[in-house]
């Protein structure tokens, strides 16, 4: 079987139509029908790597997008899947920490990612789980997962 596209973090149209999946260069689209793939965003400051990570609202109309080498994730509207469009909404920012996993809350009012501070070495010596009010760009510690092995906690399926 050929592989549909190269990439990361894809994640499903709400028809089950397309992909919309990272690469370096910022987002495409691969098109299931027609085989058909196409970048509808450049990467925002710097080039996505493995390290970055997409989360999509249940509803596929947010879309999250962590950078962790600039300490963000941004929020994007997501106004059409055909043709594809979005704008931006919100940038939430932590100095000295990477952002990963990020996850909406059932009624897209929050999105939450994990908040790792690492040491010169590269070690996690924090490691929290943060929740993001939408409404009023408000945060609020949620989890502390300092106990646990931060190279080995995802977000990826929180509901």
């Amino acid at each position: 079987t050929p592989n549909v596209a190269t990439g990361s973090f894809p994640l499903w149209s709400p028809d089950g139509r397309k992909l919309l999946f990272s690469k370096s260069d910022g987002l495409y689209i691969h098109r299931l029908a027609d085989g058909m793939e196409v970048k509808v965003v450049d990467a925002p400051g710097v080039a996505s790597t493995v390290n970055t990570h997409l989360g999509l609202s249940q509803d596929g109309s947010l879309l999250g997008w962590t950078q962790p080498s600039l300490s963000r994730l941004l929020v994007y509207r997501i106004a059409s899947w055909e043709p594809f469009a979005m704008d931006f909404m919100a940038e939430f920012t932590e100095p000295g920490k990477s952002m990963y996993w990020p996850v909406f809350s059932t009624d897209n009012r929050y999105v939450a990612a994990e908040h790792i501070r690492r040491d010169v070495s590269g070690a996690a010596v924090e490691n929290t789980v943060v929740a993001y009010d939408l409404r009023t760009l408000q945060k609020k510690e949620i989890a502390d997962l300092n106990a646990y092995n931060a190279d080995f906690t995802f977000l990826t399926d929180w509901r």
